[in-house]
């Protein structure tokens, strides 16, 4: 009896998918693994420009999607590049593409309360009432208008889709 081949390490994947330029089947493999280690590795990994072009992205809607809302998970850690991942995906995103036409309102009201909440926690850290240094403070500040654009965009989004 034949022993069945181990699974590759999610990881091995992911860096060889990107060594060979494959950022499909890389954000695939590491979203599809629930590590957001390994997301966070692929993003630090993957410049914004090779993946987003003129608003358009070279993922898949659902990929994109589902980046958005792993990312969403925990926005108080590189906070400033996870907002930037999250902006490009959000502009390169059609709402409408029947591959998640089904979820996309779930998940984007996911995220818009998410926004929400780093929004607060920003404004908190802005204000150093927490005794935060001052250059935890100033970038807390630089922060505060990029969620409140992210949140008008998705409010925008939103009511398009429930039209």
């Amino acid at each position: 009896m034949k022993p069945t081949p181990k699974a590759k390490d999610p990881t091995v994947l992911v860096k060889d998918a990107l060594k060979s330029r494959d950022f499909q089947t890389a954000f695939t493999v590491a979203l599809s693994s629930s590590n957001l280690q390994l997301v966070n590795f692929l993003l630090i990994n993957t410049n914004t420009s090779d993946i987003f072009v003129n608003g358009t992205s070279s993922l898949s809607h659902a990929v994109l999607l589902s980046l958005m809302q792993q990312l969403s998970l925990d926005l108080s850690k590189d906070t400033r590049s996870k907002l930037n991942w999250i902006q490009e995906s959000l502009l390169a995103l059609n709402m409408h593409d029947p591959e998640i036409k089904d979820y996309v309102a779930e998940v984007l009201n996911g995220l818009f309360k998410q926004l929400e909440v780093i929004y607060r926690f920003l404004q908190e850290r802005a204000t150093g009432a927490g005794g935060e240094p001052d250059n935890v403070m100033k970038e807390s500040r630089s922060l505060l208008p990029i969620v409140r654009l992210l949140t008008r965009v998705l409010q925008s989004n939103l009511l398009e889709i429930q039209q």
